[in-house]
């Protein structure tokens, strides 16, 4: 089976990168790519990807809105490929809104460091289409809901395998309930 992904950042260059890196492999065909949320709902509704690759900090429509209103339409796979850190307040509303895996990229985004996630990119991807529309279901859905319906433990990649965490008052780490 190919896993046909949408790669969706506001950068050309990342866009460019990230279609390079995942179309090397046999297994993966990047379908389209968009650079912004807005054109991310509507390719998908065109292109009915298996994954999709999302940068976070993007003009229009940020990547945790477009969690929020795909969410509504058809749940798809989310791999979250941004700059930011792992502890990042977007990254974790993201996490929280259904994405199902975590990808940092460099921060310098137009050099060839962006290279550098290739492996990490194409396990994510593998793995994120390998989930369940169930699962992907009930990710989406709990986005507003204190508990999640699926414990983050069991939807594979979750960054840790482990407990969230979530920023308290004062930007402080607290953990989030089980």
């Amino acid at each position: 089976m190919v896993i046909r992904v949408l790669v969706v950042d506001d950068s050309a260059y990342v866009r460019k990168v990230l279609r390079e890196i995942l179309d090397r492999r046999p297994d993966i065909e990047v379908v389209g790519a968009a650079g912004d949320g807005y054109q991310a709902l509507e390719k998908i509704e065109a292109l009915k990807p298996d994954v999709v690759t999302l940068d976070l900090y993007m003009r229009g429509l940020d990547g945790v809105e477009f969690m929020k209103k795909q969410g509504k339409r058809r749940p798809v796979p989310v791999v979250i490929c941004s700059s930011a850190d792992r502890d990042d307040g977007q990254v974790i509303a993201a996490m929280e809104a259904g994405a199902i895996e975590f990808v940092q990229k460099p921060t310098h985004r137009a050099t060839e460091e962006v290279y550098q996630i290739e492996q990490d990119l194409i396990e994510k991807v593998i793995a994120a289409a390998s989930v369940s529309p169930e699962r992907i279901s009930q990710a989406f859905l709990h986005n507003g809901n204190q508990q999640d319906p699926v414990p983050p433990a069991a939807l594979p990649g979750r960054p840790g395998g482990g407990p969230r965490r979530r920023r308290g008052r004062g930007g402080r780490e607290k953990r989030a309930p089980p």
